[in-house]
């Protein structure tokens, strides 16, 4: 005999999906949460090599600056090219700590562009020649400090960012909207003075690219370096485009058998999933590991057995006469084992 288990279903909808639109909410006015992703690397990674001071031409809006012999993709070694998209004042190209950096004359939401070209190819000063070589892009842009001082703007869903992660001990603000023009931007904001540790900045992926852009402001003085990666996946969540979007979840339902397990992954039907549709780095139509994560199941008052995960989350608990409810945050997966006599 089967079952539609719709009483079990409407517990899930109404009680685990409200307690995750709510943690999504809580995040976006400035909780601090958590995770990692894997990801097959289908380039060679790029490998940031210590720099001297670049050679700049222009100022301001369009003002360009190059290291070179800065990094290496596979046996490929490349100069790196940066480039003022958008600004309003003049700030300058700077090597911080063997670095390429950028040192902010004032609070300005300036957008810039990195390039890698293969060694000895580009003309700064003409701006001409160069080949781009392309890279899996993992870089890290870390010290971020406030409060009231700094930001870092990410374009999380132009299709170009996979993912962005975030210390699972960050304290930063972070903010989701139009900046500088541009939408669908992710803001890391600074809210205190740091020294380089792992919880003051942001790591973002951009596979396959020889092009990739990034935002910042800051007040006079304050820079931000351009960085291999260092955060742990461990010790991180790695939020997708649609971490940013405003929640709506769909209610789920799924047959069984009584005392058979019924599994159901009860992510992929909502905008946690479908938002992630900006090809082609973006474009997974899957939750993201802090979505999974971020799932609490809600118990009814005869509830048993209940398990919460290291941050109080419920993951699993037992109804006497219904069943077992069992979440998994690395699938995204409910599954509801009935009891042999649940009708």
């Amino acid at each position: 005999m089967t079952k539609t288990f719709n009483k079990a279903g409407t517990k899930l909808n109404n009680r685990a999906k409200t307690s995750r639109l709510l943690a999504r909410t809580r995040w976006l006015v400035g909780a601090s949460l958590i995770a990692s992703s894997t990801s097959v690397m289908a380039a060679p990674p790029l490998v940031i090599n210590n720099v001297g001071a670049p050679t700049t031409v222009g100022s301001g809006q369009g003002e360009r600056a190059i290291w070179t012999n800065a990094g290496s993709v596979g046996s490929t070694n490349v100069d790196i090219v940066g480039v003022v998209t958008t600004s309003t004042i003049d700030h300058r190209w700077t090597t911080t700590g063997s670095r390429p950096s950028i040192t902010a004359n004032g609070q300005d939401n300036v957008f810039v562009e990195w390039r890698l070209y293969r060694a000895g190819t580009y003309d700064i000063n003409t701006d001409t020649g160069g080949v781009l070589v392309t890279a899996d892009i993992h870089v890290q842009f870390n010290d971020v400090d406030g409060p009231n001082n700094e930001r870092i703007f990410l374009p999380v869903c132009a299709g170009d960012v996979q993912w962005v992660r975030i210390d699972a001990n960050a304290t930063t603000g972070r903010a989701f909207g139009t900046v500088g023009g541009q939408s669908e931007v992710f803001s890391l904001i600074g809210d205190r003075n740091y020294n380089n540790q792992p919880e003051s900045g942001v790591e973002a992926f951009w596979p396959d690219r020889s092009v990739f852009s990034m935002g910042r402001t800051a007040n006079n003085g304050f820079l931000i370096r351009l960085d291999n990666p260092t955060y742990s996946q461990f010790d991180t969540l790695d939020f997708e485009c649609a971490d940013f979007q405003p929640p709506v979840a769909v209610d789920d339902s799924r047959e069984g058998v009584p005392g058979t397990p019924t599994v159901l992954n009860i992510l992929n039907n909502d905008s946690s999933a479908l938002e992630n549709n900006n090809p082609t780095n973006n474009n997974t139509l899957a939750p993201s590991e802090w979505a999974r994560d971020s799932v609490s199941l809600t118990t009814p008052g005869s509830a048993t057995n209940i398990v919460t995960d290291a941050r109080g989350r419920v993951v699993s608990f037992t109804v006497p006469g219904e069943g077992d409810w069992v979440y998994s945050k690395t699938t995204g997966e409910l599954t509801f084992t009935p009891d042999p006599s649940f009708r």
